[in-house]
Formats: C-alpha cells, structure tokens, sequence
C-alpha cells in the first residue's frame, strides 16, 4: 500500500497542474508595481489611460498616443501621472505610441521581442474606467503578426480573444512569465488587439533603460 501511495505522488508531481500557466497572481503583483495611470486634460473634457515603465531612473513611461492626442488637432493641456506632472517626450503616429517623463521612478517590465504565438496566454492590467486602482483581464492570443486591412504594413499586429475595458489603452499586455509582449490600443466588445513590442521597442530604443 504504501508503494503504491508513493507511486501516485510521483506521478503527481511529475504532472504539470492545470491553473500553473495561468495563476497569475504573483505575475499581477509584479506588473501592478511598474504601470501608471495617465490623466489627460483637455479644453473641455477629461480622459485617463494607462502606461508603464520603460526607465526607472529617468522616470520614463510609455502610454498609446491615442490617449493624448485623440484626434489630429486636438492634444491634450495638461498630462499629469499621478500627482506628477508629465512630459511629452517622443512620439510616433505610425505605431500609436508616446513617451512622457516624470520625477516618478517604477521599475520596469521585461520585454519579450520573439513573436507571441496563437493561443499563449496573454493578460492586461491597466486603469479601466478611470478608477483608482488597476483591473485584470485575460485570456489568448487570437492572432499575431498580422497586417490589417488599410494600415500601414509589417506593423504585427495581434488580437487577443477578450475586450480590454475603457481606460486600458496604453497598458502593457503581459505573458504568464511577466514579460511585455505588446500594448493595448483598441477593443470592442468582443476582442482586443494592439501592437507586439518589438517594432515599438526598435523605434524608440533610446528612452528604455539598459538591459
């Protein structure tokens, strides 16, 4: 019997558990310490996002250019991360990207710049609906390095197959390693989808901190 007892706790550790992959709390944890939430204003309205931390020590923070700057001619007066105010530091209209300072220093995420593939896990922690404390959601890659129809080419883009919920835009989307694999940009009710990092991180390679 008691061979037998041992045999059965062999074979259960040398079976993967099933909510391994996708236990995320400690990775949550990690991220919630790196991103911030951007508050935008403009002449007549408000607006928040979510960014995360490129650079520690220069206070660097990448958020999608879309929360700033909404439309061509409209850019917001004044951009504040927290109680700190913000810098417009670079941006690109091709990849929907901006890069702010602040005398604010979070650590940074790692970055994964290899394809992400179809069905990986991916998750999203960012400032839905404004509110004060960061949300969590997940699920898979849909799609990935993809062009869509009407955009500019060998953007690789992906598709995650759940919504990111309103003020998520510019949150970093995360593998269950923790490493940032793209960015939330755009959802509706049924998926999201965004830019892998890697030609993010080719283009601006200057405002992230040394590997």
């Amino acid at each position: 019997m008691r061979r037998l007892l041992l045999g059965v706790v062999l074979c259960l550790l040398l079976v993967p558990a099933s909510g391994d992959a996708r236990n995320w709390e400690r990775v949550v944890l990690t991220v919630e310490q790196s991103i911030v939430r951007f508050d935008m204003q403009f002449a007549e309205e408000f607006a928040s996002c979510t960014g995360w931390s490129i650079d520690a020590v220069r206070g660097h923070f990448m958020t999608a250019l879309h929360c700033y700057q909404p439309e061509p001619d409209l850019v917001a007066d004044h951009i504040r991360i927290g109680d700190e105010p913000a810098r417009l530091l670079w941006i690109s209209e091709t990849l929907d990207v901006a890069i702010f300072s602040a005398n604010l220093h979070r650590p940074t995420l790692p970055v994964r710049r290899s394809r992400i593939g179809i069905g990986k896990d991916i998750g999203v922690l960012g400032f839905g609906y404004g509110f004060p404390y960061p949300l969590f959601v997940s699920g898979n890659v849909a799609a990935s390095g993809i062009d869509l129809p009407g955009a500019p080419k060998a953007q690789h883009w992906f598709f995650a197959n759940f919504p990111y919920i309103q003020g998520m835009s510019g949150a970093p989307v995360f593998n269950s390693n923790g490493e940032v694999v793209g960015i939330a940009q755009s959802s509706n009710y049924a998926v999201g989808w965004g830019r892998v990092i890697d030609p993010i991180f080719k283009a601006s390679r200057h405002y992230w901190a040394e590997p």
